[in-house]
């Protein structure tokens, strides 16, 4: 400008205005059929060090797992709800799966399992008031549903102690969660009020030939013994207590001796006949 006179000018300052600082938060799931994820700004945009709100929720079968930001491996956070302050531009990915079912057995399988397992007891003894039938799963069902023959286990488990050992059919039948059934036949064998006859508890299943000479030589020795009694050429009472065979072996040997003897004797005395004859020849 062009100065005609003294002039004071006065310079003026204010406060230059600063760019405001925008960020962008973009939020995904790792599985729309999952589940699904929102913000609290539809555009994701946040001004520098606003508090940004992420949201998400899981589908049926399906359950939260945690948000991640892309990049990492670590959580960031495992609130389905997440709030957080915004310094940067971030993305988050929310991360679903599905839901542990625990396995629930059908009733075939649990059927299975019981006579598997012998579950169900094959015996009952005299007395026994119920036979109690295995547990199954919460929500499945037990029964009997049969018996043949009638009168001895009831439909509702309770015994009746028959008179003799008899074996019972008993129909079992499974229900599981869903209704669905299984049925089987198990046998039982109840026993009775008289046990069987048992004449001899402990039998030699391979007797000797010793066991029967044993027997009979006893007997022959009672039977000998009263036939001497009776017998007027009866022989000593040592020899009664044998058997009869035995008897008759020693007295054959006495015998023998007795005759052997009196051979000898005969030839003695006809030698001695000799002597004396040649003798007397000689004179």
């Amino acid at each position: 400008f062009h100065a005609e006179s003294d002039r004071v000018l006065r310079a003026e300052f204010r406060l230059a205005p600063v760019p405001e600082t925008y960020t962008v938060v973009v939020v995904q799931s790792n599985d729309e059929n999952m589940g699904r994820v929102s913000m609290d700004k539809e555009d994701g945009t946040y001004k520098e060090g606003a508090t940004a709100s992420v949201k998400a929720e899981a589908k049926e079968r399906f359950e939260f797992v945690g948000w991640k930001e892309k990049g990492q491996t670590e959580y960031v956070s495992k609130d389905a709800e997440y709030q957080f302050k915004v310094t940067k531009n971030i993305e988050l990915t929310g991360e679903f799966k599905a839901v542990e079912v625990p396995h629930i057995p059908s009733a075939q399988e649990i059927l299975d399992d019981i006579l598997a397992n012998h579950k169900i007891p094959s015996e009952v003894k005299a007395g026994t008031e119920r036979l109690v039938l295995p547990e199954v799963p919460e929500g499945s069902k037990i029964e009997i549903v049969a018996v043949n023959p009638e009168g001895i286990i009831g439909l509702d488990g309770k015994v009746t102690t028959p008179e003799n050992d008899t074996d019972v059919i008993v129909t079992i039948q499974v229900t599981d969660t869903n209704g669905a059934t299984a049925k089987a036949d198990v046998k039982v064998l109840v026993r009775g009020e008289k046990a069987d006859p048992n004449p001899d508890p402990n039998p030699n299943p391979d007797p000797g030939p010793d066991d029967d000479h044993n027997g009979n030589d006893n007997n022959g020795g009672n039977n000998n013994t009263g036939n001497n009694g009776g017998s007027s050429n009866s022989g000593s009472h040592n020899n009664g207590s044998t058997s009869g065979s035995h008897s008759q072996s020693v007295q054959t040997g006495d015998n023998a001796n007795v005759i052997m003897w009196a051979v000898l004797l005969v030839a003695a005395v006809a030698v001695v006949g000799a002597v004396v004859i040649i003798r007397r020849k000689k004179k």
